[in-house]
C-alpha cells in the first residue's frame, strides 16, 4: 500500500501544513484539505472516491476547488465519503448554491457529478482492492479516523484526536497492521490546551501509540505551523526509533 501525506499550504517551509490530504494507491484520498494546491489537473482527475474525517475546513476545503476544477471533464462520478454529521456540513454550508455550486444537484456532460455517501461507523467500505473502515474518535466536531486494509497490509489514519480509545482498540487486533499516521498538532507545553480541543501533543501521542500495542511505524502528521519548531523538538525528544514526522509530498509503502 502506497500512502502520502500532500503538501499542505507552506510556501516558504514544506513541513507547514495548513491543510490536510492524504493519497493512497494514487487514487483514493482521506480528507481534501490540499488537494487541488498539491495535485496537477491530471492527478486531480484520477481521484473518483474521497473520504472526509469532519467537517473541518482545513480538511475539506479544497474539495469544492478541485470540483469546480475539473467537473467538465469527469467521466466517472466522484463519490465522497463522511459519516452523516459531516455530509449535513457538507449539503448546508458549502454545495449550498450560495457558496459553492451544489455539484450534486446537477451532471456533467458526461452525464456523472458528486455524490456524498453517509457512512456508518465500523461498517466496511470496499474500493477495488481496499477495505476502508471509520471508526469515531474525540474531536470537537463529529470526526472518525480510517483503517485502510488490503490483502496484507492495514493502516491507520487518526484523523483529528485527542485522547481516544476505540480506534486504537480496533488497530491492536489487526494482525496486518504495519503503520499509523498519528495527529499531533500542539507541543507539549499546551498539552492542555490540545486536550481541550481535541488533538494531540508529542506526549499525549505516545501515550496514544501504547495503547496499540505493538511495535509499528508511527508518522506524526497535522503540526500546526504556529507550533511546527516546537513540535518537532518534542517529538525527536521521545527517543523512539518507530515514531517518526510524516515528510509531506513522499510516498510511503507501506508493506
Amino acid at each position: 500500500m502506497k500512502v502520502k501525506l500532500l503538501p499542505g499550504g507552506g510556501a516558504n517551509n514544506p513541513q507547514e501544513q495548513y491543510l490536510t490530504s492524504f493519497l493512497i494507491n494514487d487514487e483514493l484520498a482521506v480528507d481534501a484539505g490540499a488537494l487541488p494546491l498539491a495535485l496537477d489537473r491530471s492527478s486531480q482527475l484520477s481521484i473518483h472516491h474521497i473520504f472526509i474525517t469532519h467537517a473541518h475546513l482545513d480538511h475539506m476545503a479544497g474539495l469544492p476547488l478541485m470540483l469546480d476544477n475539473i467537473f467538465t471533464d469527469i467521466n466517472q462520478t466522484i463519490l465522497v465519503y463522511a459519516i452523516e454529521e459531516t455530509v449535513q456540513a457538507l449539503h448546508k454550508h458549502i454545495f449550498n448554491n450560495i457558496i459553492w455550486p451544489d455539484f450534486t444537484s446537477f451532471k456533467n456532460s458526461h452525464n456523472v457529478n458528486l455524490q456524498l455517501q453517509i457512512i456508518t461507523p465500523n461498517s466496511l467500505v470496499k474500493i477495488g482492492g481496499l477495505e476502508i473502515i471509520a471508526v469515531p474518535v474525540n474531536h470537537t466536531v463529529p470526526t472518525v479516523g480510517l483503517i485502510v486494509k488490503d490483502k496484507e497490509t492495514a493502516v491507520v489514519i487518526s484523523g483529528d484526536t485527542g485522547i481516544t480509545d476505540e480506534l486504537w482498540a480496533m488497530a491492536k487486533n489487526l494482525k496486518q497492521l504495519k503503520a499509523a499516521f498519528i495527529e499531533c498538532s500542539y507541543p507539549n507545553r499546551l498539552s492542555d490546551l490540545a486536550g481541550k480541543y481535541g488533538h494531540l501533543s508529542p506526549e499525549l501521542l505516545f501515550a496514544e501509540y501504547q495503547k496499540i500495542g505493538k511495535n509499528i511505524q508511527a508518522f506524526a502528521y497535522h503540526l500546526k505551523p504556529a507550533y511546527l519548531e516546537e513540535i518537532v523538538e518534542d517529538l525527536l525528544a521521545l527517543k523512539h526509533q518507530q515514531i517518526v514526522i510524516a515528510e509531506p509530498g513522499n510516498n510511503y509503502e507501506i508493506d
